[in-house]
């Protein structure tokens, strides 16, 4: 299991993880880095290719704080993983409410867009 990044434009990164004893490298590079405001990369298993998924976060200051929002943009022949993995974001998210909250500093919501 492995952790890598070189989260810059350009830059590459490797999640290895475990999943019910087989590993799964999640892997692409970063697109645009702007932060704390804006991330874009490829999203990707195994290996990049030319035809990888996109993730965009945007972080926009509202009055209460500020709001995260996720967009995953798949290609069509990925159609059978939009569930799974709208379901894995959504638990990444649940994990990271947890965490904000616990520190006694941050209200969270979590809102899934039907849409796009």
């Amino acid at each position: 299991m492995h952790i890598q990044a070189n989260p810059v434009p350009g830059g590459l990164f490797s999640f290895l993880v475990g999943r019910q004893g087989v590993q799964v490298d999640h892997v692409g590079r970063y697109l645009i880095v702007d932060r704390p405001f804006k991330q874009q990369f490829t999203w990707a298993i195994g290996e990049i290719t030319l035809n990888d998924s996109v993730v965009r976060l945007d972080i926009v200051s509202t009055e209460s704080g500020c709001r995260l929002q996720l967009e995953h943009e798949m290609p069509p022949e990925w159609a059978g993983f939009i569930d799974r993995s709208s379901d894995a974001w959504r638990k990444i998210l649940v994990a990271l409410k947890q965490d904000l909250v616990q520190s006694g500093k941050f209200t969270v919501f979590i809102e899934k867009n039907q849409g796009n």
